[in-house]
């Protein structure tokens, strides 16, 4: 062996039920050529993963067809109570406007599932909890109002007990602030939503005649019957049309702020930063002072005022 065999490897930190000196003895029986046996049919080879208890070997009967044989941990059972759906109003504010959408899932499942909650899976070889979300909030970005819909067993627990519970398991930046049950049969989120509202939050060192130039843009933009601006990714550069998207955008100088608000649909939409660069435009370096805030949602003309309840708390 070229590393000697009381080297301590950084990966020795991580605690994956291996040991370390049953890795040695494979490394040493792969150096001479030697097998370990099959511990599905042979003898146990003292891995350290299996305790025999909660873990251990499961076997497929020799005569099961293929796809039909299924054990406990492959699939979620969705039969330990009756089910309900619930929504959440959560912020993302201060480091956590750094966590990606997937990472965000995480942290916010993880949080549930540590307050003992029990989500409903999805079925197939892949069960996934069912949760969606009213949209995909970009890395670097702010929310005051993000939405989740999830399906979970019914805790019977009054929830504002369980919503601190959630709270105290979350990273520093995601609070729930709303949560409800939803009766059956209502809109989902990506029905409800149809906009959002953000708050461009500028360095404030801008001079009057920065602001002039700003408000100038904008009426230009705004009169403007369309407005494109090119998209790149990693496999090819697009051309989309923006200005259809915006409904509304203005300058509060009091506040040195810009106030966007953006329609969001199947087609989908326009992004604060494109509107920063493209029809402002802020260089890059200038982008990053910016603060972007995700400010508010606007729903669709049918929502009634149970649906507006989360959306727009009091």
């Amino acid at each position: 062996m070229s590393v000697p065999p009381t080297e301590t490897f950084p990966w020795e930190r991580i605690e994956s039920g291996i040991t370390g000196q049953y890795l040695l003895s494979e490394a040493i029986k792969a150096e001479k050529g030697e097998p370990t046996p099959d511990c599905r049919t042979g003898a146990c080879s003292n891995c350290g993963v299996c305790d025999h208890q909660t873990v251990h070997n499961v076997i497929a009967p020799a005569d099961a067809a293929v796809g039909t044989f299924v054990t406990g941990q492959a699939v979620r059972k969705n039969d330990s109570g009756p089910e309900k759906s619930i929504r959440i109003r959560f912020t993302k504010l201060g480091p956590a406007r750094f966590l990606s959408h997937l990472e965000l899932s995480t942290a916010l499942s993880r949080a549930l599932n540590l307050s003992g909650i029990t989500f409903v899976y999805s079925q197939g070889y892949h069960p996934h909890p069912k949760i969606s979300f009213a949209g995909a909030t970009s890395v670097g970005m702010e929310s005051r109002g993000e939405f989740a819909d999830l399906r979970i067993q019914d805790i019977r627990e009054e929830i504002g007990l369980l919503t601190t519970r959630i709270n105290a398991a979350l990273p520093v930046g995601l609070v729930i602030t709303a949560m409800c049950e939803l009766p059956p049969r209502t809109f989902s989120l990506a029905e409800l939503v149809v906009g959002f509202t953000y708050d461009l939050i500028l360095p404030g060192d801008e001079d009057d005649q920065e602001l002039d130039r700003i408000e100038a843009v904008i009426r230009a933009f705004l009169h403007a019957g369309e407005f494109h601006v090119i998209r790149k990714t990693s496999q090819k550069t697009i051309t989309k049309e923006i200005r259809s998207f915006v409904t509304e955008l203005a300058l509060d100088r009091t506040g040195r702020r810009i106030l966007l608000s953006a329609r969001f649909g199947p087609e989908g939409t326009v992004r604060p930063a494109e509107v920063l660069t493209a029809v402002l435009g802020f260089s890059t370096d200038h982008l990053h002072r910016i603060r972007i805030v995700k400010s508010g949602t606007r729903l669709a003309d049918f929502a009634d005022k149970a649906d507006q309840q989360i959306f727009f708390p009091r």
